[in-house]
C-alpha cells in the first residue's frame, strides 16, 4: 500500500505528529558543563545550512510555502497557538507591537503566526543572529518592511524597548545566556517570552548533552542544556512573574544518563514594576 495513503485517512494533527516524531532529534552524553559537550559535538556546516534557509524562504516568499522551519518547508497553516496566545496576551489593547526575536533565523516564528499578528496596526519585528544570517536577512526579507535584522541585543535597545522580548529554541544552545538575560532585565522590557525550550519534568538539575540532528533535516550535532524546572524562575523572579508555562512541541526528550523526561516548554514572564530600588543581578 502507497504510505502516502495515510496522508488521507489520518487526522492532520496526527500525520504532523508522525512526521515530527520521525525528524526528532537525539540527546546523547552527560558533560559537566556546556563548553566541554561542545568539543566532543561534531557541529555543523554554516554555510551550507544558510543556503537551505534562504531557498525555503524564498519559496515561502514566493507563496509555495506559510512557512519554513531549520530549512523544512510547512505547506499548510499551523500556528505555535500557545505562542501567539501568550503574545496577544502581553499586547492586549495595544495598536503597535515592537518584538526582539533572538536567535530567529530568517523569520521562521513570524512568518508561522502572521496571520495572527494582522491584528496590530504597526508591528516592529528586529531579529538578532549571527552575521551571515543577518546580511541574508536584509537582501531577502527587504521587501518587508516590518521585519529588520541586529547583530546584538544592545542594537535593538537602540531603536527603543521592546514590548517583548522573544527566545525560541535558542537558550538550551547558549553558553552565556544568564548575561543575555540580565541584558533584557536591565532593559526593562515589560515581557520575556520563552519558546521551545528542553526542560524537565522532574526535579533534576540542569544537564549537558549532545544534540544529534536528523539526518533528513541536515547532517550536525550541538551541544545543548536541559534546563531544571525552576531555572528559569530562579533567574528572574525576582523582577518578573511567571504569566503562563505550556507545552510548545508534541515530542519529549528522553534521556537514558540519567533516566530523566524533558519537555519542549515556553514560559511567558512579565516585568515587575520597579520600585526604585537596586536593580537584581544575576
Amino acid at each position: 500500500m502507497n504510505r502516502n495513503y495515510f496522508k488521507y485517512i489520518l487526522p492532520y494533527g496526527l500525520v504532523r505528529y508522525i512526521q515530527e516524531k520521525k525528524n526528532k532529534s537525539e540527546y546523547i552524553g552527560n558533560y559537566p558543563s556546556l563548553e566541554s559537550a561542545q568539543k566532543e559535538a561534531v557541529g555543523y556546516d554554516a554555510a551550507n545550512i544558510l543556503e537551505k534557509v534562504k531557498d525555503a524562504m524564498k519559496e515561502v516568499i514566493a507563496g509555495n510555502a506559510v512557512f519554513e522551519r531549520d530549512s523544512v518547508l510547512f505547506v499548510h497553516e499551523e500556528p505555535n497557538y500557545p505562542l501567539i496566545s501568550s503574545l496577544l496576551f502581553a499586547m492586549h489593547g495595544k495598536e503597535e507591537l515592537h518584538l526582539l526575536d533572538f536567535g530567529g533565523s530568517l523569520g521562521s516564528v513570524y512568518f508561522q503566526n502572521r496571520k495572527f499578528l494582522s491584528c496590530f496596526r504597526k508591528i516592529s519585528w528586529e531579529i538578532v543572529e549571527q552575521k551571515h544570517f543577518t546580511e541574508a536577512g536584509r537582501e531577502l526579507l527587504k521587501g518587508f518592511p516590518e521585519i529588520s535584522f541586529q547583530q546584538s541585543v544592545e542594537d535593538v535597545f537602540r531603536n527603543g524597548k521592546p514590548d517583548i522580548v522573544l527566545f525560541s529554541s535558542v537558550l538550551q544552545y547558549l553558553p552565556d545566556f544568564q548575561p543575555l538575560l540580565q541584558k533584557v532585565m536591565d532593559a526593562e522590557c515589560d515581557y520575556i517570552l520563552i519558546d521551545r525550550t528542553p526542560i524537565f519534568t522532574e526535579n533534576e538539575k540542569r544537564h549537558y548533552c549532545i544534540q544529534h540532528v536528523p539526518p533528513s533535516i541536515y547532517p550536525g550535532s550541538y551541544a545543548v542544556q536541559i534546563f531544571g524546572r525552576n531555572d528559569f524562575s530562579n533567574l528572574l523572579s525576582p523582577c518578573y512573574t511567571l504569566q503562563d508555562d505550556f507545552l510548545s512541541y508534541p515530542v519529549g526528550i528522553k534521556l537514558m544518563n540519567p533516566s530523566a523526561f524533558a519537555e519542549y516548554r515556553g514560559q511567558l514572564w512579565k516585568r515587575i514594576p520597579s520600585t526604585g530600588g537596586e536593580k537584581h543581578r544575576l
